[in-house]
């Protein structure tokens, strides 16, 4: 029995040899294991040079997993968007920029939410994001008749609406009709005193987007000057701020008030004196414009005639 006994342990030993030998090479194995480092997370940067590349697929993807681990990420969104909509997978793309939308309510993303939809041929989507881009500020007209990604919608009766909802937008003043009060003043004019002698040149021009007329005054007998007109809709007031190549400011406000632009303000002198001032504009029925200043010595209790000119389209030149 101890000879059967020893077998047994002899054979239990050289199992546990084997076992061991065995072993090795996986126990070497686990450290090698252990040290092999994690994939480095996408970056905006990485996605940003692939969308940059215009490698959409790429970029998609990589968008993609920028907003699941950061899904505050409206940049990220909006660009994921895109790629969407350029694989033409358009309702994923109509998914990614709802996201982007909800976060900052950016009118350049309700611009492509539009364009979207258009592009997967739903009209009614595509113009309610074009009016609510709208309704946010969004004022470029051209973009919208350029952008083919808008051509369904052009033969819409609405489409044209929305364009001009947008010009609206982005020269309000152009259809204002306050701002357009003084537009008999614009043009290239002769000036001439009341006995006829030619007194200057004025040159009138709309800047702005309508909402400024630029006056250039060139007289015969001293210097320049020039002056900037507005409608201040707050104020309900048409301002002019005149600087002349003496160095001397007058502003004025006024009101259009039973056919005549009148103003009412106070003239800066180099001294620091300060000299009341009127200034009426009258466009008469012959096409010419007559403009009147006066100023007062006692405070605005009596008035004295500066000047009485009238306008004549010019002649000029070139």
């Amino acid at each position: 029995m101890l000879n059967g006994a020893h077998g047994t342990l002899r054979s239990l030993s050289l199992s546990l040899l084997v076992a061991a030998a065995a072993a090795l090479p996986l126990a070497h194995a686990l450290p090698a294991l252990a040290a092999k480092p994690a994939p480095a997370p996408v970056t905006m940067e990485d996605a940003n040079k692939l969308y940059q590349s215009e490698d959409w697929a790429g970029a998609a993807e990589a968008f993609a997993a920028i907003v699941k681990s950061e899904p505050r990420n409206g940049r990220a969104w909006f660009r994921l968007g895109v790629c969407r909509q350029r694989l033409a997978s358009y309702d994923e793309a109509v998914a990614a920029y709802r996201r982007a939308e909800a976060i900052a309510h950016n009118p350049a993303v309700m611009y492509n939410l539009a364009c979207a939809f258009s592009l997967a041929g739903s009209p009614d989507s595509a113009f309610a994001w074009l009016g609510r881009m709208a309704d946010a500020g969004y004022g470029q007209p051209e973009t919208l008749t350029a952008d083919a990604d808008l051509a369904s919608l052009r033969g819409d009766a609405r489409f044209p609406a929305m364009v001009e909802r947008l010009r609206r937008v982005a020269t309000p003043c152009a259809f204002s009709p306050e701002a357009r009060q003084f537009d008999f003043w614009v043009g290239s004019w002769d000036v001439r005193t009341a006995q006829g002698d030619l007194a200057g040149t004025n040159d009138i021009k709309v800047g702005a987007g309508g909402c400024v007329l630029v006056e250039s005054w060139k007289s015969t007998q001293g210097g320049p000057g020039q002056s900037l007109n507005f409608y201040d809709a707050d104020a309900k007031l048409w301002r002019q701020v005149w600087v002349d190549a003496s160095a001397q400011v007058t502003r004025f406000e006024g009101t259009f008030t039973e056919g005549q632009m009148r103003f009412k303000g106070e003239r800066v002198m180099n001294d620091g004196k300060r000299v009341p001032v009127k200034m009426t504009f009258t466009p008469l029925p012959d096409g010419r414009v007559r403009q009147m200043g006066e100023s007062s010595s006692d405070g605005g209790k009596t008035w004295t005639v500066e000047y009485d000119l009238y306008y004549s389209p010019a002649r000029r030149e070139g």
